[in-house]
């Protein structure tokens, strides 16, 4: 006889509810959220567990992979699909909404949402420290530039990043009294920058290694072609590009990397980009 479980994910703890195929509750349980805790609760139903289901969340990724890892076919479905299943349940607790999950497995009625690998997971984080920190970073040069107009000192519009601590520097050293107040927040501009440079040498290390693999068998085919070829990927977001002329300039990270997608397949003065950068491209998500 197969067996369904349902998970409730939270933070620290997970209601889990396991049934049969007739829908009669076999087992609920509150267990601490970690991979060896829900394994070992199912653990005497391992045999005839058909399926163990999520919702998505924070810590679907890491539980999926894990109890996948420890043999489970582990079914995620979307969040808002469940909530709206289960919003018709007159007792809203993590015990029935784990009930209620274990019965959608069992019927069916459900849309799986696909997981992305703890590899692609790792990438988004490192994507979304460097964009945490160049943020930080922009926010602090606002903060200094909007400190130094009220006392005259009106920096240029634009400064290229690594010359924005000598100028300001030189604006707030001339007032001891600025220089206690804004010194500090140079110092903290100074060292997201440094950070963020060694953050973006890496992601940059990271795009070099990957357009490597991808981008020499497009360049091996014929002008005309790769043209094409080019255009057809750009314009399904595979290299996650936003070339839309209605959109804002992509950042330097963007334009390195679409320098060096150009540079591979164009190879002489004469080949046709113009038609390429004109469609309008969807980035990827």
């Amino acid at each position: 006889m197969g067996h369904y479980v349902g998970v409730d994910v939270g933070l620290r703890s997970s209601s889990l509810c396991i049934i049969d195929e007739q829908g009669k509750v076999c087992l609920e349980r509150e267990v601490a959220s970690e991979i060896d805790e829900i394994a070992d609760a199912i653990g005497g139903f391992s045999e005839h567990v058909d399926g163990v289901a999520l919702e998505t969340g924070n810590l679907t990724p890491w539980l999926t992979a894990g109890l996948r890892a420890e043999g489970f076919r582990v079914v995620v479905m979307e969040a808002r699909q469940v909530k709206t299943t289960l919003s018709s349940l007159r007792n809203k607790t993590d015990r029935n909404d784990a009930r209620g999950i274990a019965q959608i497995l069992r019927t069916g009625w459900y849309r799986e949402v696909h997981v992305k690998s703890l590899e692609s997971q790792r990438l988004k984080t490192l994507l979304a420290a460097r964009r945490a920190l160049l943020r930080r970073r922009i926010d602090l040069e606002n903060e200094v530039r909007g400190l130094l107009k009220v006392y005259g000192f009106k920096l240029p519009a634009q400064i290229y990043h690594a010359r924005f601590e000598d100028m300001s520097r030189q604006a707030v050293m001339a007032d001891p009294a600025l220089a206690e107040a804004l010194g500090p927040l140079l110092d903290a501009r100074g060292h997201l920058y440094r950070a963020f440079l060694e953050i973006d040498k890496r992601v940059r290390s990271i795009a070099h290694d990957e357009g490597a693999d991808m981008f020499p068998p497009i360049a091996a085919l014929s002008k005309p072609e790769a043209s094409a070829s080019f255009a057809c990927q750009f314009r399904h977001g595979r290299f996650g590009v936003n070339l839309n002329s209605n959109s804002k300039a992509p950042d330097g990270l963007h334009r390195a990397l679409l320098s060096q997608v150009t540079s591979r397949l164009l190879g002489s003065e004469d080949f046709e980009i113009v038609d390429v950068c004109h469609h309008t491209v969807v980035p990827s998500t």
